[in-house]
């Protein structure tokens, strides 16, 4: 966006350059989705409605729309979108430095929203689609969101018995019409032989104070037993098994 700000428009392969002057060796889908997600590709139409479109894709090519180009011709507002730029980008070289964390991009022990999760593994569908659900999965990643604390009024088929047995082990259930012989099933209680991968978020609760909490990443975890139907009951293994103080925190 900065590049686009001071030139009538940017190629996919000027973007990766100037990006690769934060993050170590960024690929081509990701500026793809980056372009994408900017032309609002995956907002729903509510939130089409609320935000104003500021580019638009052509032959690969980032231009600015005409509403951001009547914007920026306000110096005092131009200097401010600067501001909250360059300002983006140094909180990101703070919290995140040059480091590739890979594809699904997240940081260990990192606090995420689940929009984050669809915006950080290149979904390419309406990410509000991404809310709301315990279980997401796109390609060969699952994404499982934890609540520890459940409401008090919650409904006994969905209070899942989900807790940390120690620092390295966690139990899981999966959905209540989730079985052994689904193909679900399978990919969940043999994940590593059927080749995905299971990234765990955890939060202790929903709400503090009436403000929604982000969730935890914890990394990637294996199915190591499992028992039961509708749900299953996993024991899994953190491949980074949480610090003791957090072991607390969460139990």
């Amino acid at each position: 966006l900065k590049s686009l700000i001071e030139n009538k428009c940017v190629y996919i392969t000027e973007a990766k350059k100037s990006i690769e002057q934060y993050v170590n060796n960024h690929n081509i889908e990701t500026i793809n989705h980056c372009f994408s997600f900017l032309n609002q590709d995956y907002l729903d139409s509510r939130e089409k409605k609320s935000y104003c479109k500021i580019v638009q894709i052509k032959d690969n090519k980032l231009y600015k729309s005409e509403a951001f180009t009547k914007i920026l011709e306000n110096e005092n507002f131009k200097t401010k979108i600067l501001d909250s730029l360059n300002y983006g980008i140094l909180l990101y070289e703070s919290e995140f430095a040059s480091v590739n964390y890979g594809m699904p991009h997240f940081k260990i022990n990192y606090k995420y929203n689940m929009k984050d999760v669809a915006l950080l593994c290149n979904y390419n569908k309406i990410h509000s689609s991404f809310r709301g659900a315990g279980v997401l999965k796109f390609r060969n990643d699952y994404f499982l969101f934890v609540n520890l604390e459940k409401d008090q009024d919650i409904k006994e088929s969905i209070n899942y018995k989900n807790k940390f047995t120690s620092e390295r082990y966690f139990q899981w259930q999966s959905k209540n019409n989730t079985s052994q012989n689904s193909d679900e099933g399978f990919r969940l209680t043999k994940n590593k032989e059927a080749g995905y991968n299971l990234h765990l978020f955890v939060r202790k609760y929903k709400e503090v104070d009436k403000k929604i909490e982000l969730f935890t990443y914890l990394g990637k975890a294996n199915t190591i037993s499992y028992e039961g139907n509708k749900p299953i009951t996993m024991q899994f293994e953190l491949e980074n098994p949480i610090s003791s103080n957090m072991f607390e925190e969460f139990r």
